[in-house]
């Protein structure tokens, strides 16, 4: 697909297209737009729903909720649906605090990634699913690893960069080196020993620990843990009716 062909779907930081409510004035002379901000949204993706994706979802949330970020997570596979977590899995989380037992596994939909702002497969075959899904979210839709590389080499956002143009940003970068390659994948440790499930969150927890200094810089800041400012998404999503529930 070229590049010349994609829409735009993200915003610059000036951009102030988002979900509008029209407010009539009083004379009836003229409307006021109001904004409404959304919290930003990350949709995590694996095969089966219950380790690569259970995992990050899990980590990303406690480092947002240490520092009171508003962020929305959820995950989904490309398997079946309402599966638990494996033992290995969870006892891994158990270790870092970290309570996945209920958790039960979605199988991924366009729908889903309409209302994500930010798309991370834990492979590529995730990330080609999702794009395959829905072409036009391309512009947001990475695997973890390739996310993490790439906003490292666009470089850590500022704090009047919204995350919308920031990923932007990532994206532009990936246009200009090479696609996707195996590297870009984090291994399944689907039935296998308790040593692979281990190293695979390992390799999860350093990817989501640095995937959070990328997309909220200013944890530390008295501002941030007071309002969770920064992370909010000014994107088009489908109106909240049309939106499905929280996992």
């Amino acid at each position: 697909m070229g590049s010349g062909c994609q829409p735009c779907w993200f915003l610059l930081a000036q951009t102030a297209a988002c979900r509008v409510r029209a407010a009539s004035h009083p004379l009836g002379a003229t409307y006021t737009p109001t904004i409404v901000q959304t919290p930003f949204e990350i949709l995590l993706i694996c095969t089966g729903n219950i380790c690569r994706s259970v995992m990050a979802q899990s980590m990303l949330e406690a480092r947002a909720a240490a520092f009171s970020v508003e962020v929305r997570l959820v995950s989904a596979g490309l398997t079946a649906e309402g599966v638990a977590p494996p033992r290995h899995a969870v006892a891994l989380m158990r270790k870092r605090g970290l309570d996945i037992t209920g958790h039960r596994s979605r199988r991924l939909t366009a729908t889903m990634i309409d209302e994500a702002d930010l798309v991370l497969g834990a492979a590529r075959m995730h990330a080609w699913e999702a794009v395959a899904l829905r072409p036009s979210a391309v512009q947001r839709v990475f695997t973890l690893r390739e996310f993490v590389r790439l906003g490292e080499a666009a470089g850590t956002r500022d704090g009047l960069e919204s995350l919308d143009a920031w990923i932007d940003r990532a994206h532009r970068v990936r246009r200009r080196v090479d696609g996707l390659d195996r590297d870009d994948d984090i291994e399944d440790p689907y039935r296998r020993s308790r040593q692979k499930y281990a190293r695979v969150a390992a390799e999860i927890d350093s990817l989501v620990d640095r995937l959070a200094d990328l997309l909220f810089p200013f944890l530390g800041s008295h501002a941030v843990r007071a309002t969770g400012g920064p992370a909010t998404s000014q994107r088009q999503r489908p109106p909240p009716a049309q939106r499905s529930p929280a996992s």
